[in-house]
């Protein structure tokens, strides 16, 4: 059954179109980025600031995002949301939600990521989306 049989209505909407917020899997020191953390780290701290510079919310998942939102700018702070949590990996891409529009609903679907075959490993990045649909963050609809 495709969805077009279940939803006539839905539909995914293209990239780069209205986003409520945008999501950053910040890097730890249990990631891929570790021997280049402090590097990578100020790389994301400029790109939250660009983002929120032209008012754009930026949710950023790490296992002390509270501190990493504590560290910024306030200015920049003001419009980060911080979600304590582990991941494996920073490409949300791969993990993170999918947002369909059903009529004048927005749903958030959840898939899980195989980590390339099972090259990688995606455990917790696979949490993500059910932790912050869990927590209230993510709000509308909601398929597993």
């Amino acid at each position: 059954m495709t969805t077009s049989e279940t939803s006539p209505h839905r539909f995914l909407p293209p990239e780069g179109s209205y986003a409520p917020a945008i999501l950053l899997a910040w890097p730890h020191a249990d990631t891929d980025w570790m021997p280049i953390l402090d590097r990578v780290d100020r790389c994301y701290r400029d790109i939250t600031e660009a983002l929120t510079s032209l008012e754009i919310p930026v949710l950023i998942v790490h296992p002390d995002a509270d501190e990493i939102r504590r560290s910024l700018p306030s200015t920049v702070a003001k419009s980060v949301m911080p979600f304590n949590f582990m991941t494996n990996d920073t490409w949300t891409r791969d993990y993170g939600q999918i947002t369909v529009k059903d009529n004048d609903n927005w749903i958030a679907c959840d898939f899980k990521f195989n980590g390339w075959g099972l090259k990688f490993a995606a455990d917790r990045d696979n949490l993500v989306t059910s932790a912050l649909h869990n927590a209230g963050i993510i709000g509308g609809g909601y398929e597993n």
